[in-house]
């Protein structure tokens, strides 16, 4: 038997109680509870998030089932939930051409703009509006069907940089409760439908490489043609 169908195995009969053991050389630790608190927001996302916009997140996320975290991980990482500062997160644009707390690009806001919050316009400054159109672009690549590598790639299309995936699957990690978990090599994969990630460990050995992508894709399109880094890693390259 394969890996990956073992570990489904595991995650599906797995009793509440905490179990290792080693399957394949492969070495698993499952957690588990009697009711998984996986979409509860952990005492971080409480404290960072603001408290308007914690409910947004999540029902936005429910478009297509996508983990509410990774939604406001990308809040988190394009604008500090629209906290930044910096210029296109309130008016006009970056140099990039990105605006508004979710940093979209003109382009992409007209194909994927939503209507959060009812009044007839699709603002790319306002968060409610901005976080639903986020959901929504993410669902169109794929974050909501519960694999691992979509939702990678959803968050790829977002920001064409690796650094930047794992940078929002870290923040993911950070705004969900502990809860039933399964730790397969690189990998954190919270039971539940909910946000995988990688190790500490595995971030700390793949830091430098993400440095290096974001430094060698600093040129490359992301969201359709965005170019740059979030406003939080603008500096990336300079140090």
């Amino acid at each position: 038997m394969s890996k990956g169908p073992l570990l489904a195995l595991v995650l599906l009969f797995a009793a509440p109680a905490l179990v290792v053991t080693t399957l394949l050389g492969l070495v698993i630790t499952v957690v588990t509870s009697a009711a998984s608190a996986s979409s509860v927001p952990s005492a971080a996302a409480l404290a960072d998030i603001p408290g308007n916009l914690l409910p947004v997140y999540q029902g936005a996320a429910e478009r297509c089932g996508m983990p509410w975290a990774v939604l406001a991980a990308v809040g988190k990482v394009e604008s500090d939930h629209g906290r930044s500062q910096a210029q296109g997160v309130h008016s006009g644009a970056n140099f990039a051409g990105a605006s508004g707390p979710m940093q979209f690009l003109a382009g992409t806001w007209a194909a994927y703009g939503v209507d959060g919050t009812g009044d007839g316009v699709a603002s790319v400054y306002d968060p409610v509006d901005a976080i639903h159109g986020a959901a929504n672009y993410l669902c169109a690549n794929g974050a909501g069907e519960a694999d691992l590598a979509r939702l990678r790639s959803a968050i790829w299309h977002y920001n064409h940089a690796e650094w930047y995936v794992n940078k929002v699957l870290a923040q993911a990690a950070e705004y969900e409760a502990a809860a039933a978990s399964v730790v397969a090599g690189d990998y954190t994969v919270p039971l539940g439908a909910s946000t995988p990630g990688l190790t500490a460990a595995a971030m700390a050995r793949r830091q430098p490489t993400m440095a290096a992508l974001a430094c060698r894709r600093s040129n490359t399109v992301s969201m359709t043609s965005r170019s740059t880094p979030p406003l939080s890693s603008a500096r990336a390259c300079s140090s």
